[in-house]
Order: C-alpha cells, then structure tokens, then sequence
C-alpha cells in the first residue's frame, strides 16, 4: 500500500511574480513479496519545497526551485536547488 499527499501554496507577489511553498508526504510499506515482479522497498519521505517563478515578458521566465527531504525511512536526507530559464521562440 502506498500514500502520497501534496499540498501547496502559491502567492502571486505581482504581474509577473509567482511564489510557491509545498510539503508533500509518501508512505509505501512495500507489502510485495520478494518473487513479484513489481519488488518495492518500504519507504517513508517528507519534503519540503519553495520555488519563486520571474516572469521577464511573454516569452521569458526564469524559476527558481529548493527541496529539502527533511525526514524518512530508507530514504536519504538530501537538498536540491535548481534554476529553469525559459524562452519561447514562437511558433503557433
């Protein structure tokens, strides 16, 4: 059996501004045996994310994201930062 939750929160900080915070949950106590095919380890994670969206014109965008896995079980405490600029060249 598996649950997952995700709840998230978005703050549109102005015209161009997007600021989002998240926590999101997965539970997986692995119930299959060990001849299935589909083996899934029991694992537990809790993380939460922060991210802040700039958008420059209608053709570009720059996101910032962090995610920091604060707790779990069979799961590594980690942290992740990341940057994503988009532009859009047109087209249809």
């Amino acid at each position: 059996n598996e649950v997952f939750q995700n709840y998230a929160a978005h703050l549109i900080a102005g015209s161009s501004v997007v600021i989002s915070a998240g926590y999101q949950t997965t539970e997986s106590d692995g119930d299959y045996p060990l001849a299935s095919p589909y083996l899934v380890v029991s694992e537990d994670v809790n993380q939460v994310s922060l991210s802040a969206n700039i958008s420059f014109s209608d053709a570009a965008s720059l996101s910032l994201h962090w995610i920091d896995v604060r707790s779990g079980r069979n799961t590594a405490e980690s942290e992740a930062i990341g940057a994503t600029f988009t532009y859009s060249f047109g087209g249809m």
